[in-house]
């Protein structure tokens, strides 16, 4: 086939144009009937337009040709993988290959690349061997060792073959020795640790030959083996070298140099307390002596008194009297002093109070001090004053801080924001349950902020979250565009944003600009993994195909493409059906940690407390998608019984509500009543159950809030769907035979849901300027009270107004 017919049917069938893709495809096979790429593109354009099963038989009519074209396998790998087909299927493909052209270097890694690229280490192993068994380079022969370790620590091999190609691995290893590299090393290390070889291990990494490449992951490696095996001694004596020869100040050395010498003897523990004592005052050496003392408080505080080691209290002051001027202060003492008797933590808030207003080298300093001291005094004493003391006093802490706000870089961290954000904690712990006035309270006080310090993440995020418990999507996508989260940090953050957006605020543009960076990954990471392996970068592979794996099995990316195909389902667009996986599996790299809070240990983050309902898990993405399965399927002979009960077996049980909302379990249930009535045809007791569904619409909060926007848009999604299988019922009457009467009583409980909704929409848009005022009066008074400024309050709630009548513009123009 001429390049540029092939260049003519690629770009056809890139840009969709199917049949003419086939038309120039069906030319160019008569003049070449057995071209394997012709052939290839064959089934690529069933898979294109969605036909998986035949895509996938088309691809075996081709590999059983032995195709040994490297452009076809490729794509006929691609194929399999894409169709969720049988791996084994492409290992075979590229066995029978190899055995055609044993000597066809290109063939045998392009095998290895594509078997990289999808993690079939099955496949992996089996090349790399191959590449070796033809052309015995050093480089192939590592290679082949590394993949044979990687296929025996894979989750799909059994106990025997764990050690047989661990085994196997290792005989290949010993033609390496003596080592060239620390990576070789690494290799090496990683078997004998898959085998539970310790003794071996150790004395590999022990070795001169491993010291002197000075590497920092095989010390790390020797690090952690120690530790696992509790070999106190050597652990202990690794660790005293490290920080006192190396002068590495690594908190683990630290942490183990304690652990190891409680476990030893008292000489041991009196050596740990002289290099503390002598080390110098750093942050990790000061925090070492708090841990160490509140370690033997708990196991021997009589050795802690007789050797002369501070009380956890002392160690408490004299790591703050030093650091307390750095922001990490909190966070590093936070564990001691919650874990504390009462006595300490008593005589800590005293300390604290008299340290408070402590004037330090600066002014920056200062106002560390004194936002460490008020985040430590809330964690441990948060119920000393009302919520609206809090409120007041914090607010004064920031004011006195303004004046350093306003000459600090734009792009740096103003610790004074964080007296706004205690504040905030006060308002929204003070009751189990928000209602839209404490929601808005906590609003006023971090647009304070944000008005003033642009880039405070934290602020900004928060106020994400804030503004869509109120329902406002447009004021949330404000702040979450000025946080300019970038590529891969939208796999981790978009949740914050884009969660339930189809039943929030059905807008498509940052769903598409969300699923840009699995394209790009799709793109880049192969190359990260084949250029770690050209490098001889052992090291790094694992991570890197691990990265690869967690995103080309994310949930997150798997909840993008559910609210693209809902919300295309809730503007009319055709949906097409993809294959339904209830087996599949799914990576949750989606980061909820990162609300800042200063809860205690086990207590809930306000950050999970107050979500826009459950977290949508795996469970929740397969019932979704099985829904939309059912949906595309109403008006095929594809449902059966088999489909309902995986199915409803997917969102029913006791526990359904910490899964779903209650509009999902309504819309999920209406769902299931359409695909029985499907499969029972004409039956009019299904029209029954279906209108009788439809009338159990959950009831609406007295509020404009999250959930009364959810529950609209969820109606109307269902409305439509509803709506849209009745239309097809009618217009295949013979194919169908639909019940008359039960068709009209469904479309006429429709239009009336329809137009409820409707109708609620505009009154609530209509009552919006005495809604402000009612709302903006009592918040004035309480900014009044609390010191908070006033100016900005009628514009943030008549902003609200404004992004919930957007909302309801959006609803009030959705068609049946």
């Amino acid at each position: 086939m001429s390049s540029l017919k092939d260049k003519v049917i690629k770009e056809a069938i890139e840009a969709g144009s199917y049949k003419q893709a086939i038309t120039t495809l069906t030319k160019a096979l008569k003049k070449s009937p057995n071209n394997e790429y012709l052939l290839s593109l064959k089934a690529e354009i069933l898979f294109k337009q969605g036909k998986c099963a035949e895509a996938l038989k088309e691809v075996a009519v081709v590999i059983s040709k032995s195709p040994v074209d490297p452009k076809a396998l490729e794509l006929l790998n691609s194929i399999i993988v894409q169709s969720n087909g049988n791996p084994d299927l492409a290992v075979t493909m590229y066995e029978n290959a190899y055995k055609k052209r044993p000597r066809d270097e290109n063939l045998i890694v392009t095998w290895f690349w594509s078997m990289a690229d999808i993690q079939n280490f099955r496949g992996l192993q089996k090349s790399a061997m191959m590449l070796y068994k033809s052309f015995k380079t050093p480089e192939y022969n590592l290679w082949a060792i590394f993949t044979s370790y990687l296929l025996a620590n894979s989750t799909g091999v059994t106990e025997a073959e764990k050690k047989m190609f661990s085994t196997l691995a290792l005989r290949m290893a010993e033609s390496i020795h003596p080592y060239d590299s620390a990576e070789e090393i690494y290799v090496v290390a990683k078997l004998l640790e898959l085998q539970d070889k310790s003794i071996e291990f150790l004395e590999l990494l022990q070795s001169p030959e491993t010291l002197k490449y000075n590497n920092l992951e095989l010390a790390i490696m020797l690090r952690e083996k120690l530790f696992e095996t509790g070999r106190w001694n050597e652990l202990f004596e690794l660790c005293n070298k490290v920080l006192m020869n190396e002068n590495n100040d690594d908190w683990m050395y630290w942490t183990y140099l304690n652990l190891s010498a409680i476990n030893l003897s008292e000489t041991y523990i009196e050596t740990a307390w002289r290099l503390m004592k002598d080390y110098g005052n750093t942050r990790n050496s000061l925090l070492a002596i708090v841990d160490f003392s509140a370690q033997l408080s708990v196991t021997n505080d009589e050795l802690l008194v007789q050797i002369g080691i501070p009380s956890l209290l002392d160690a408490l002051k004299s790591y703050f009297e030093v650091m307390g001027t750095k922001l990490c202060a909190y966070q590093d003492l936070k564990k001691y002093l919650l874990e504390s008797n009462d006595s300490i933590k008593a005589k800590w808030q005293c300390w604290s109070e008299e340290a408070f207003d402590k004037v330090q080298k600066s002014e920056t300093h200062t106002l560390n001090w004194k936002v460490n001291l008020a985040k430590i005094e809330h964690l441990l004493f948060p119920e000393n004053k009302s919520a609206d003391a809090i409120v007041k006093q914090q607010c004064q802490n920031y004011n006195d801080s303004i004046p350093l706000l306003k000459v600090k870089d734009p792009k740096d961290y103003h610790a004074g924001d964080d007296f706004i954000l205690i504040a905030m904690l006060a308002i929204l712990e003070e009751k189990d349950d928000l209602n839209n006035q404490t929601i808005l309270k906590a609003i006023i006080l971090l647009e304070t902020v944000a008005s003033m310090d642009f880039h405070q993440f934290y602020v900004r995020l928060w106020l994400v979250r804030l503004y869509l418990l109120l329902g406002c999507y447009t004021k949330a996508l404000v702040h979450y565009k000025s946080l300019s989260i970038k590529m891969i940090q939208q796999e981790t953050l978009s949740h914050m944003l884009l969660t339930r957006v189809s039943t929030m605020y059905p807008t498509i543009n940052e769903l598409r600009e969300n699923l840009y960076i699995y394209n790009s990954h799709a793109n880049e990471t192969p190359q990260l993994v084949q250029y770690a392996f050209e490098t001889a970068a052992y090291s790094k592979i694992s991570g890197f195909l691990k990265f690869a794996d967690s995103m080309d099995h994310s949930l997150n990316k798997s909840l993008i493409e559910l609210e693209i195909r809902r919300i295309g389902s809730l503007s009319g667009g055709k949906v097409t059906n993809r294959r339904i996986d209830t087996n599949k599996r799914l990576v949750d790299n989606r980061d909820f940690d990162i609300m800042w809070s200063l809860e205690k240990t086990g207590q809930i983050k306000l950050g999970d407390k107050f979500t826009l309902g459950p977290k949508q898990t795996a469970n929740w993405v397969k019932a979704f998608e099985y829904k939309d399965y059912i949906i595309c399927e109403l008006l095929s002979d594809n449902l059966t019984k088999d489909d309902f009960k995986k199915f409803e077996k997917l969102f029913s049980g006791e526990d359904a509500l910490e899964k779903f909302t209650v509009e999902e379990i309504w819309s999920l249930k209406l769902t299931l009543a359409l695909g029985r009535s499907a499969l029972a045809k004409g039956d009019k007791s299904y029209y029954d159950i279906i209108n009788k569904q439809l009338k159990k619409t959950p009831s609406l909060p007295p509020q404009v809030n999250w959930k009364y926007i959810h529950n609209s848009f969820t109606q109307m999604e269902m409305v439509k769907v509803a709506n849209a299988y009745l239309n097809g019922l009618n217009a295949n009457k013979n194919q169908f035979k639909p019940n008359k009467d039960g068709v009209e009583m469904i479309k006429k409980t429709l239009n009336e849901i329809s137009e409820n909704i409707k109708t609620r929409s505009l009154e609530k848009k209509n009552a919006r300027p005495l809604m402000t005022r009612e709302i903006a009066e009592p918040l004035q008074a309480w900014a009044e009270t609390v010191g908070v400024p006033t100016a900005n309050i009628n514009t943030i709630v008549d902003d609200i107004g404004a992004s919930h009548d957007k909302a309801f513009t959006l609803l009030r123009n959705i068609k049946l």
